[in-house]
Parts: structure tokens; sequence; C-alpha cells
């Protein structure tokens, strides 16, 4: 192994931990925020708007920091996304009303907004050409391992200990990771040109990008009802703990994690989107059977689909914007866009179950993911239409911008 390709592995191996120990932390969150929502006086609409703020928030700053971190570099943002991070998880503790959960929501999602989207950018970059898939899987096990491990600790604690804990420990964890990335990791520019603000709306006419930010938010409007409503389902309709809450969005986010690396292998050698639409077909199955289920063994198997289709998405949509990123010689802009899809599909899904459990019920909830999974499985088809059987999407495109 030379020198170049051993510093790879070193900061590829960092940023790996990082993203771990932050997602962890972020996960931490998922099955206390809806109960302890609730307890605020929170009902589903407010429940749902309370998830929402943090993307909508997320999806207002990544298009600039992706932008920003292509020109002035990237581990400024990833450090002051954990710092701030940190802030958020003591925030938490004070929170007196579900409005104050708003806007603590909205802060946690700026600091989102730095943190996984542009640290995947660095990765993207350091990726070799061809290596995406496995590069991006292998990342994306850290993302997803943190956040499976998370909501499970985050039960535990707080039953054992109280929600208060559980944000505690969110803040430590955050903080390891700031100082490891702020000791560890060199700062990173952008490798190539650097577009204008004004070239996003050229960006945003690319048919492979659209088809990218279309499925991602179409997925992602299922996960935010899981994240969202899951703890609600579980508590009450099944009459279980905290902990058996966490637990089963565990079971979710680590059956996704498992599959990160070898599907991310996978997508270097055969169809990324034949991969993409697979994982898709899982979903739209999972949110139909997840509100009917009369036993734990059906709920089980619901709650493991939504985890296939993680498993076999996100690999390959990463590998897919990888790769678009460096045809288009902006890596942090298309990521930038892409998380934006996935952050206005986890914005829209709880705001919209909310306000089809109030008026339908907890089952209407999950059923509108299923349908909107459905139409994001079309939209991939039609928008995606340039994505070819290469594996490697900049050698098998003839025009930037099509």
């Amino acid at each position: 192994m030379g020198k170049l390709e051993r510093s790879r592995v070193k900061l590829f191996a960092i940023l790996f931990f990082t993203l771990f120990c932050s997602m962890m932390g972020a996960g931490i969150v998922a099955p206390l925020l809806p109960v302890y929502a609730l307890n605020l006086g929170a009902a589903g609409i407010m429940i749902g708007f309370i998830f929402s703020s943090f993307s909508i928030s997320r999806s207002i700053a990544l298009p600039a920091v992706g932008y920003l971190s292509d020109r002035f570099g990237k581990k400024k943002f990833i450090t002051f996304g954990l710092i701030s991070y940190v802030a958020v998880s003591i925030s938490y503790c004070l929170a007196k009303s579900a409005w104050t959960l708003v806007f603590i929501r909205l802060g946690h999602g700026l600091a989102a907004a730095m943190i996984v989207p542009v640290a995947s950018a660095y990765v993207g970059e350091l990726s070799p050409s061809g290596h995406e898939g496995k590069y991006m899987g292998i990342l994306n096990v850290g993302v997803f391992g943190g956040l499976g491990v998370g909501p499970f600790l985050g039960g535990v604690i707080s039953d054992a200990w109280g929600m208060k804990t559980a944000f505690l420990t969110m803040a430590a964890l955050n903080t390891i990771a700031f100082v490891i990335v702020l000791l560890l990791v060199p700062e990173r520019k952008g490798t190539g040109k650097i577009i204008e603000a004004s070239s996003y709306f050229k960006l945003l006419k690319n048919g492979r990008i659209l088809a990218l930010m279309t499925y991602r938010a179409s997925h992602f409007f299922g996960v935010g009802i899981i994240w969202s409503f899951m703890p609600l389902l579980i508590i009450g309709g099944h009459r279980l703990s905290t902990t058996y809450s966490g637990g089963f969005i565990s079971l979710s986010v680590l059956t996704a994690t498992i599959l990160q690396a070898p599907v991310g292998k996978m997508a270097d050698h055969y169809n990324r989107k034949i991969i993409a639409l697979l994982g898709g077909i899982f979903m739209v199955v999972a949110m139909a059977i997840i509100p009917f289920s009369s036993t734990y063994t059906m709920l089980c198997t619901g709650i493991i689909l939504s985890g296939l289709a993680g498993g076999f998405i996100a690999p390959a949509i990463s590998a897919l914007t990888v790769s678009e990123g460096r045809f288009q010689h902006a890596m942090g802009s298309v990521m930038g866009l892409v998380l934006m899809g996935q952050s206005l599909g986890i914005m829209l899904g709880p705001i919209i179950a909310g306000e089809l459990m109030d008026l339908y019920g907890i089952s209407a909830a999950f059923l509108s993911g299923s349908v909107v999974a459905l139409v994001g499985l079309v939209l991939f088809i039609v928008f995606g239409k340039d994505f070819t059987c290469e594996t490697v999407i900049e050698h098998s495109l003839p025009v930037r911008g099509a």
C-alpha cells in the first residue's frame, strides 16, 4: 500500500468513526422525541411539525453549505456543525414547550447540514474512480450503524436514567467527534472548478440530478414517518416500552447497515439504477405492512423490509451521486442538492402523516409513505432515463447537463 493510499484509508477511517459517533448521538433522539413532545402537550400534527422543522432548516442550508464547502474547504463546516450539535443536545434538556422543541429542531437541522453532506462530499473526492459504491457503501455503514445503535441506546438510557441523560449522552458523543476532526482531519478544498450560485438552476434541470433528488425525497418521506410515528404505534398500539420502541427502529436501521458494504461493492459492478429500484419496491411493501401488523412477527417483517429498502437504495444512490458530482466538477454542490431532496422528504413525511393521523388514524399515516414510495419509483424511472448500465456514470454520459 503506497503512501497516498495509506493517507486515504486513514482519513476515511477517521471520517467513518466521526460520523458513527455523531449519528449515534442523533439516533438517540428518535424514540424519545415523540413521547417528549406529547408530554409537552403536542398533538399529531405538532409532532410531525417538530420532526419536520429539522428538515426545513437543513433543506434551506444544504445548497449554500455545499457551494461554500466547495469554495472555502470542508473541515471548518464539519467542525462547526459538530460543536453546534453539542449545543443543540444540551438545549433539548431545557425545552419547556412544544414550540421550544420546534426552534431547537431548526437549530439541529442547520448543524446537520454541515456534517454528513460535507463529510460525504469529502469522502466522495477521496474515492477512486470506479470504486464510488465501495467507499460510499462503507461510509454509510458508519452513518446507518450510528443511527441504528442510537435509538436502542436512547431507549435504554431513558428508561434507566431519564430522557435528559440521553440528551447529554448525545452531547458527549458529538464532543468526541468534534475533537477527532479538529485534531486529525486536514482541510480539503474542492478538486474541480467552483460553480456559480446561478448554476444551481442548471443542475436542477439535469434529469439525472432530478432523479436522484426525487428518489431520495420519496424514500425519506417514509423514513420520516417511521422515525416520527413508530414510537406512538409501538407504545400506544402495542403497549410496549420506550426500549422496545427504540429497538424496532434500530432493527430497521441495522438491517440497512449490514447491507451497505456488500451492496456498495455490488453497485460498482452492476446496474446501480436497478439496485436502487429494488430498494424502492421493498419500501412500498414495508409501509403497507407496518400499520396492519397484528403480530410481532408481521411487525418485524415490515420493519426489516424498510431496512432492506435503505440497504439497497443508500449505496446505489450515493454511488450515482458521487459519480455525478465528479462529472459536474462540483462534488459538494451535487451532494448538497441530492441530500436536500432527502431533507424535503423527511420534512414533508411527518407533517402530512401527522395530519392524516389526526384525521383518519395512524394507519393512514403509514400508508401515505407506501403511496409516495410508489410515486418515487415512477419518477426515478422517468427522470433517470439517462442512467445507463455502465457502473461509472462519468464514463457513459456524453453531454454535461443533459
